[in-house]
């Protein structure tokens, strides 16, 4: 079969769907809005639609009057190609199947209107947690009742909570476990400890600064950053903070990585920490679960379902420095508890967030 992916850009954790329907012998293809900086397109070389002339002109404008910035949050809701490129894109391709990324952006219902009315099979990848409050999605039903199709989240969401969107599917963010990360940890050997984000303020890394400052002196430890130059403001804080408190000999921080050199930051850490607000489902936790990292993530993250408490991490609430620092001591001072963790992780992460559970469920979907 041919799949279309539909989205702003080619994020990370489209990798490895991508890859299994390659590998099962299938076609992808990949349109896009614009590329990101830190983005692997060995796989697929996305399709780049571009802004249509009118939404570039009106953003323009919104800037010069300072409310708004390149791929702010209007932008990525209201930003919409050329009509006539993304109805050939889809035309040239002949796809079977349109992945199609959100319900609710202008981009994605225009993508939805096509491939309605070219026929084809479409399934829309959403992070609306499956269980909340709201007993249905309204989104999810409209989906439902102008096209019939169905949607998958990575986002379980409270399970005491019942759903009545009967189109909306759990699929977690998966990621393949050949290379595990390091489980062996001698007893002089320095615990690493991993934060990925871009710097900003909402992924909180001074949080993890003050953390490893008050637990540097009770514990052998290494924090390495890796992230993305964002919020400049932020960054420059994030350098004081570690001159200041004099934590240059515990604290390193990598800029710009390219997703290809991840790897070598997983495979030679321990614990992976997750410190952001609002974050609606961070990928960059399955990624270190893959390589049998303890992952300890943040209570305002929609991926915290993927953490079994006691097992494979903890959760902990970002605005408390102190119940972080209780939950990194809790794993640090056992070692032999940390190993077992961390085999733990890398079960759960084969068991749960295999690959072949993504084609399998997208196959599924397909002949419903």
């Amino acid at each position: 079969m041919k799949f279309i992916f539909i989205a702003p850009r080619f994020h990370t954790n489209f990798y490895y769907p991508v890859k299994t329907l390659l590998d099962h012998g299938h076609s992808v293809d990949f349109l896009v809005l614009y590329k990101g900086v830190s983005e692997s397109h060995d796989l697929v070389k996305p399709i780049s639609l571009d802004y249509a002339p009118v939404f570039r002109w009106w953003s323009k404008w919104r800037r010069k009057e300072g409310r708004g910035i390149i791929k702010s949050q209007y932008e990525l809701r209201y930003g919409f190609p050329s009509p006539w490129r993304l109805v050939t894109g889809i035309i040239k391709i002949k796809p079977d199947v349109l992945l199609v990324k959100d319900i609710t952006t202008v981009y994605s219902l225009m993508a939805l209107g096509i491939g309605f009315l070219l026929g084809k099979k479409m399934i829309v990848m959403t992070q609306i947690p499956k269980h909340r409050r709201q007993r249905r999605s309204g989104s999810v039903k409209w989906l439902w009742r102008l096209f019939g199709s169905y949607a998958i989240t990575p986002v379980l969401g409270e399970e005491k909570f019942p759903n009545d969107n009967h189109n909306l599917i759990y699929l977690p963010f998966v990621a393949p476990t050949e290379s595990s990360g390091r489980l062996g940890l001698g007893s002089s050997e320095k615990i690493v400890i991993l934060g990925v984000g871009k710097f900003q303020a909402r992924k909180n890394q001074l949080l993890l600064l003050q953390v490893v400052k008050q637990l540097k002196s009770d514990f052998s430890l290494k924090l390495w950053l890796v992230g993305q130059d964002d919020e400049d403001d932020y960054l420059s804080k994030i350098n004081t903070y570690v001159k200041d408190h004099s934590l240059g000999d515990v604290v390193e921080i990598f800029r710009n990585v390219e997703w290809s050199e991840m790897a070598g930051f997983y495979k030679n850490s321990d614990i992976f920490v997750l410190p952001s607000f609002k974050e609606a489902a961070a990928y960059s936790l399955v990624e270190a679960m893959s390589y049998g990292l303890v992952v300890l993530s943040s209570n305002d993250n929609g991926t915290k379902c993927y953490v079994k408490e006691g097992v494979n991490g903890f959760i902990f609430d970002p605005l408390e420095p102190a119940d972080l620092a209780d939950k990194l001591k809790g794993v640090m001072i056992d070692k032999e508890r940390l190993l077992n963790m961390k085999q733990k992780s890398l079960a759960v992460a084969k068991e749960e967030h295999s690959p072949i559970k993504f084609y399998q469920k997208v196959m599924e979907i397909i002949n419903l």
